[in-house]
């Protein structure tokens, strides 16, 4: 009864309104738990992150806050710089967790070199904000530094941290 109300290139236009409806709902349900994953081991944090890092030229920096529970609440570009240095502030670094309400953080970076080894600069740059976030209570739990075909390093299994 309704449908024939309608003319023809109203019945196609509603077609094509189901189809990409239903193509966003499958979109909704596949990338539905990938919002707020929970990431627990620097491989699982290298993994979600390789995607935005993999390939670049130049080294970028990303504040990862989360729950008491892992839950990744935000990610957050923090820095960028060239091919082998990456300025960052440590305020740009900690405002997102703040924002957020974190309960702590993990600072992950690329290596275009694609050696994933952590240099002096990257060490004495994470015990800085490491001393910053626990003066607000936000806990660094590690430095991933992901490098080439899926090499990484953290500097918490380091022991650097």
């Amino acid at each position: 009864p309704f449908d024939a109300l309608l003319t023809r290139g109203d019945v196609a236009w509603l077609g094509a309104a189901r189809v990409l409806a239903a193509f966003e709902l499958a979109r909704r349900a596949a990338h539905g738990k990938e919002r707020r994953p929970k990431l627990s081991t620097p491989h699982a944090i290298a993994e979600h992150m390789a995607p935005k890092l993999a390939g670049l030229r130049r080294e970028e920096m990303y504040a990862l806050c989360f729950s008491p529970r892992n839950v990744l609440l935000r990610e957050v570009l923090v820095g960028s710089g060239t091919t082998d240095s990456c300025v960052v502030d440590p305020r740009e670094v900690l405002a997102p967790a703040l924002s957020a309400r974190a309960a702590a953080l993990v600072l992950v970076h690329n290596h275009p070199s694609g050696d994933p080894h952590p240099s002096d600069a990257d060490v004495t740059l994470t015990l800085q904000l490491r001393d910053a976030a626990r003066l607000l209570s936000v806990r660094l739990l590690d430095h991933v530094i992901i490098g080439a075909a899926g090499r990484l390093s953290s500097l918490a299994a380091l022991g650097l941290l």
